[in-house]
């Protein structure tokens, strides 16, 4: 079952938006995360956080550009997800979002799947 979904649209070119599915909450973001899209980014991973949901997926499916202020976030929300208990999956493929993190290295840190049917799928078993 969907809850309702929440939406921030920041001006500077990232739509991020938030629903529940079951016990599992889904922010999907579209467009660019670069610098100044982070605090924005940033703002909404820690209010689902401090919310403490079983699972949070974070879906770049939609991201258009993602640089090392995006994927700091990532990493942060990783550690911090931690501190809270909660299981934190990344949707990621592609040159645009996966392939950065190859490059750098964090996806071998970060729970990564290909869609978001993938990551809520292994949630639902």
């Amino acid at each position: 079952m969907t809850g309702p979904a929440a939406t921030e649209d920041d001006p500077r070119g990232v739509a991020i938006s938030e629903r529940d599915d079951g016990d599992a909450t889904i922010l999907s973001v579209g467009g660019n995360v670069d610098m100044a899209a982070a605090p924005a980014l940033a703002r909404q991973v820690g209010t689902v956080l401090r919310r403490r949901p079983a699972v949070f997926i974070i879906d770049l499916s939609k991201v258009n550009f993602l640089t090392t202020a995006g994927m700091s976030i990532l990493m942060q929300a990783q550690y911090r997800s931690q501190e809270f208990d909660v299981q934190l999956r990344v949707v990621a493929t592609g040159p645009m979002t996966a392939r950065p993190m190859q490059l750098l290295g964090i996806d071998d840190l970060l729970d990564m799947y290909p869609t978001l049917d993938a990551a809520l799928h292994l949630h639902h078993d």
